[in-house]
């Protein structure tokens, strides 16, 4: 099999760590990339990390990444997200929903200290999110969705 340049080079990333058959990326890929890398894994047998995740969101759209994030965490995993400070006081369903489940879930959200990124240019004020995913909690991880019952599909045909 040949592998193509673009997993190649983050295949041997000097960051990527590779444990039996297992990959864990403390960094971000783009789109087109990570369905280069998974289309490879697969195809040799192996799987991502899922125990481990660590993000840092569009901050427009940060509770969504975050619980879509958690899709992909398996139970006992950790996940770790830097956030807009707004997740602690917006009133909205979506952050209003987010900030009980963290709760639930015995997860914590810190304040940095005021302009933790101005070295990156930008001065917006943030936490750190931390959430433990305890196997059978409140969590809706990739176990949580497996444990789910599967719906009777009504409409398909013989």
């Amino acid at each position: 099999m040949e592998i193509p340049s673009g997993v190649y080079d983050v295949l041997t990333d000097p960051r990527t760590v590779l444990t039996n058959d297992r990959m864990q990326l403390p960094f971000q890929l783009d789109r087109p990339q990570y369905e280069q890398v998974d289309k490879v894994l697969k195809e040799i047998g192996g799987r991502w990390d899922g125990r481990k995740k660590v993000r840092n969101p569009p901050f427009s759209a940060a509770v969504q990444h975050v619980m879509h994030a958690l899709g992909f965490l398996d139970d006992g995993g950790t996940l770790v997200s830097i956030l807009p400070e707004s997740v602690m006081w917006h009133s909205d369903r979506a952050t209003t929903e987010f900030r009980e489940l963290i709760a639930l879930a015995d997860g914590t959200l810190t304040r940095l200290p005021d302009e933790s990124f101005a070295p990156s240019g930008t001065k917006v004020r943030t936490v750190l999110c931390v959430i433990d995913a305890e196997p059978g909690g409140p969590l809706p991880t990739h176990g949580w969705h497996q444990r789910q019952p599967r719906q009777l599909d009504l409409f398909s045909v013989g």
